[in-house]
């Protein structure tokens, strides 16, 4: 997850736009190749947070910055929220959401807090304690030292939370061929086997 201190301020600002506009994740990528089609493998970068921004040239920079109606010195500096979202809360709505059906019941069981906590987390009427927060990036099994004040998780590409991580391969393996599974089920099968 990008952070100011990263060298990822400009990724984490192109995200955050495009989350903005309400596009799908999935489509991030298509939509800055589509208008910025000569620049397809820095959008790549870009958007997969491997483009620092020492790598982000004048001319880059500023094809970017007026896609989304910026100046380029606020893309490059700027705070990438802008004081427009409460990380916080947009987290923990994306870590819930990917918890799926009955996600937020069984986190106000695994928390002891009452689903009305979680409800006044998620609409900003308050906020989880330090600690709880600390329970929290356990239970969605985040990267140690996550902080949910912080770090823009909903604006991360790939599944975050454990039930994510679940469905993500489960799609995948149910989307395989069966001449493709059949080659790859002896290393799965190596992989998943029981010492």
């Amino acid at each position: 997850m990008p952070t100011p201190s990263s060298g990822l301020l400009v990724s984490t600002r192109v995200r955050f736009c495009l989350w903005k506009l309400g596009l799908p994740k999935s489509d991030w990528q298509s939509w800055l190749d589509v208008r910025l089609g000569s620049h397809i493998y820095l959008n790549t970068d870009l958007v997969r947070g491997r483009l620092h921004d020492d790598q982000i040239d004048e001319g880059y920079l500023n094809l970017l910055a007026g896609l989304f109606n910026l100046e380029p010195e606020d893309l490059r500096f700027g705070d990438p929220f802008g004081g427009s979202v409460q990380l916080l809360v947009e987290n923990l709505k994306h870590l819930i959401k990917g918890e799926g059906v009955g996600g937020k019941g069984r986190l106000a069981r695994e928390l002891r807090v009452n689903p009305t906590t979680i409800s006044r987390w998620l609409s900003g009427d308050s906020r989880p304690t330090v600690p709880t927060q600390a329970r929290l990036v356990s239970h969605f099994r985040l990267p140690k030292g996550t902080n949910l004040d912080q770090d823009p998780v909903f604006l991360a590409l790939g599944p975050v939370a454990l039930q994510e991580k679940q469905a993500w391969v489960q799609d995948r393996l149910e989307a395989l061929d069966p001449e493709t599974f059949l080659e790859l089920f002896p290393a799965l099968q190596r992989l998943l086997s029981q010492p």
